[in-house]
């Protein structure tokens, strides 16, 4: 098992952003690409639409995508540390409980909603992104959910981060030396924290570039004192977070305002992907005596986005875990254009798009390279040509012990359907082969920034991804 700090203390940014801001403030990918008020309009899903299962039953929905991670997944195979969660093994409701010990089992179904339930001796996260972009550029959005407030201990709980497009993280986390590489560039988190008697108060961070990056801009008081609802495992509690370009405000749908006020700095974009995450870091521990210091099941429902933009998802039709020297992921369409290919890995990553004939590295997410940890799972965002329907993947471990890629989803901000095209014949083990890169004139400056971009050549735009120098999408 890995042994870190739990300090909280994040690498700075200056330096990764200083000379990036103005390629940053033309990406299409990470800010304006939802800038036109025509194309909003409200979304939402109950979930009501997955009934009411005889059982527990694993959450494959089509419209969202689902990450489950433990620290040391890439040893345990399946495995996490096993223990008793929400509803019973026939779905009867809280009390009663039944037991889970693997990935497939901590996000499930029952009584027309989901529960996430995973615990780590170390830390370990679930999170859902649903295929719809939060959009304020015409005015404040509202992001609403409903999910239980019982709380069984201090180190599990949940958080809704909102990150541009381009900087999405499979697994965000700002506990960046506990686990994983920390959190976006830019970013808004609601955080549920604790109160001193046990209670749950909210928190909302933001985005900074400087000295501030993540700093604290308003924290509720303890949620039963200010609003009289008793926290439960059964009861599902409606709240909103309103976003707009200048303030926030989270509340009770229909009650008690908890938190209010204006961003201490102008926002850097006005759309982005939202993601509901259930954290667990060792909940065994008792640090509030008042709790059973056991972990903590989450319910969830009612999600909804006042001013949504559908973009493109797509998840596997096979394995959704990839570990060893490698393997194959297959989906049933064809990537639509400017599209990406986003999960979670360990150990270095290489992947092919012609069935093993030639391999490139993987791109990480943009993330603050000052808590770089190769012993971590890592986040990535690569380029993935229009209508490659497979990926094959070619991973080696390190002294941190094997690899494994996992959780896998296409991403495009395009929306149109692209061919369905027959998955290319694997080749047996194939040596890697450099792919060839087309040199572009004007050879563009080389920037800071790292992830998807997109850069003018010969006064046209082109789409691709800045590390160091622009490589253009295939």
């Amino acid at each position: 098992m890995h042994r870190f700090s739990r300090s909280k203390a994040l690498s700075l940014l200056g330096l990764l952003l200083t000379a990036s801001l103005a390629l940053l403030s033309a990406l299409p990918s990470a800010h304006a690409q939802a800038s036109n008020p025509s194309a909003l309009a409200p979304w939402s899903d109950s979930l009501a639409e997955y009934g009411m299962p005889s059982a527990p039953a694993m959450w494959q929905p089509s419209n969202f995508d689902v990450q489950t991670h433990t620290r040391d997944m890439e040893n345990s195979g399946n495995a996490m540390d096993s223990f008793q969660a929400d509803h019973g093994a026939a779905c009867e409701a809280p009390p009663a409980t039944h037991g889970i010990s693997t990935w497939q089992q901590a996000v499930f179904v029952c009584h027309s909603h989901v529960m996430t339930a995973i615990k780590d001796s170390g830390y370990g996260e679930v999170v859902l992104t649903p295929d719809q972009l939060a959009d304020w550029s015409a005015g404040p959005v509202t992001i609403g959910f409903s999910v239980s407030t019982q709380r069984t201990t201090s180190r599990d709980w949940i958080t809704v981060d909102v990150t541009p497009f381009g900087e999405q993280l499979a697994l965000p986390f700002d506990f960046g030396d506990v686990d994983l590489q920390g959190m976006p560039a830019h970013y808004i988190e609601l955080n549920s924290d604790m109160c001193a008697n046990a209670d749950t108060k909210w928190r909302i961070v933001r985005e900074q570039s400087g000295n501030d990056f993540g700093a604290t801009q308003g924290e509720a008081p303890c949620f039963t004192a200010t609003t009289g609802i008793q926290p439960s495992a059964v009861t599902r509690t409606p709240f909103e977070l309103v976003i707009s370009q200048s303030g926030y405000v989270f509340r009770v749908a229909g009650g008690k305002t908890l938190l209010q006020g204006n961003w201490s700095k102008p926002l850097t974009f006005s759309s982005g992907v939202v993601q509901f995450a259930h954290h667990s870091y060792n909940p065994d521990k008792c640090d509030v005596v008042a709790l059973a210091c056991k972990a903590d099941t989450w319910h969830w429902s009612d999600f909804s986005i006042s001013s949504a933009v559908p973009y493109t998802l797509l998840r596997p039709t096979d394995h959704q875990v990839v570990s060893g020297s490698g393997g194959a992921v297959n989906f049933a369409k064809g990537a639509p254009s400017g599209s990406f290919l986003k999960f979670a890995a360990i150990g270095s990553v290489q992947v092919s798009y012609d069935g093993g004939k030639t391999y490139t590295a993987a791109k990480k997410a943009p993330m603050d390279a000052g808590l770089a940890h190769e012993e971590h799972f890592t986040s990535y965002l690569t380029p993935v040509p229009a209508g490659a329907s497979s990926v094959v993947f070619k991973l080696a471990g390190g002294w941190y012990g094997s690899a494994m890629a996992r959780d896998f989803s296409l991403v495009s901000l395009s929306t149109d359907s692209a061919p369905t095209p027959v998955p290319p014949t694997p080749t047996n083990t194939p040596s890697p082969i450099p792919t060839n890169t087309p040199t572009l004139a004007p050879t563009p400056t080389p920037q800071q920034y790292d992830g998807p971009c997109t850069v003018l050549l010969n006064n046209q735009p082109v789409s691709g991804v800045c590390h160091g120098t622009f490589e253009p999408l295939p």
